[in-house]
């Protein structure tokens, strides 16, 4: 009786419907193509989060900008809620994520990705403000999950996302991170029989090798030209400037007291500086 009984309820337990709620085993992964990275993420919200797929976008260093690519085909969850959509500010990635949970009965539903987006320009400065993408809130009993950061020098390239079983909410969310864009220096010298430098394309260099071209003022909108010039040469263990020539609508520059980035129309920067012989 006892083995026919066993035998009965290991029937009933492999034919038993599985609950709407469990997760699956295996996440959904979301992967941006090779070169670029996580800058947003679009999908459906309602009560909590509906479904999720990250924005890409590539970076064009030429104009030091992130060019908006797409949001990969593939989009994890179900076809429930309303469209959200959620983009970091330009010239930044995502690099930190936070999930919070809302639970119903005894399942957990993601309810809102809290992400900050990193700057990809030298010296990496984390934005102030932070990328949300949430429901409308659901029943008491939120759950903040610990926040997980990119290993340094990295952004998110991709998401994981796991469902209910049912496929129709996401219950977890993680990143895929990997190398951030690198801003390249293409300053060059030129040694003087008189012990002068020429250097051209001025360029502040960070430790991390990236640089960002100088910008012509020393200080934000004041003191251009010469105390500039005089102020580079200073930082490169120079004598003060003997000649300079400036250069009109760069993309990017870098006010050399403040360390303030120029991002706007008409910045200027120096196509060339004369550095005096070293003191």
């Amino acid at each position: 009786m006892w083995k026919y009984l066993a035998i009965w309820i290991g029937v009933l337990i492999s034919t038993w419907p599985l609950s709407p709620h469990a997760e699956l085993t295996a996440p959904i992964t979301m992967e941006c193509r090779s070169g670029e990275f996580v800058v947003g993420l679009v999908g459906k919200t309602g009560a909590w989060i509906d479904s999720i797929a990250p924005i890409c976008a590539h970076w064009e260093e030429r104009n030091v900008q992130s060019v908006m690519a797409r949001s990969v085909p593939r989009v994890a969850g179900g076809t429930g809620g309303a469209r959200n959509q959620q983009t970091c500010p330009d010239g930044t990635a995502l690099m930190s994520w936070k999930v919070e949970k809302v639970l119903v009965n005894d399942a957990a539903y993601a309810s809102a990705v809290v992400s900050q987006c990193r700057s990809l320009l030298p010296p990496h400065a984390q934005e102030p403000g932070v990328l949300r993408y949430a429901g409308a809130g659901g029943p008491p009993g939120r759950q903040p999950l610990p926040q997980e950061n990119c290993p340094a020098g990295q952004v998110a390239t991709g998401v994981h996302a796991w469902v209910s079983h049912d496929q129709r909410f996401v219950t977890e969310v993680k990143m895929n991170c990997g190398p951030a864009p690198f801003v390249h220096s293409d300053m060059t010298t030129r040694s003087n029989p008189d012990g002068s430098v020429t250097y051209f394309s001025p360029t502040l260099v960070f430790p991390d090798r990236e640089g960002i071209r100088v910008d012509w003022c020393r200080d934000w909108a004041a003191n251009c030209g010469a105390p500039a010039a005089d102020a580079f040469c200073h930082s490169q263990g120079m004598g003060n400037a003997a000649s300079f020539d400036v250069k009109a609508d760069v993309p990017l520059t870098i006010v050399i007291s403040s360390r303030r980035i120029c991002r706007q129309q008409g910045c200027k920067t120096f196509e060339r500086v004369d550095c005096g012989a070293r003191k």
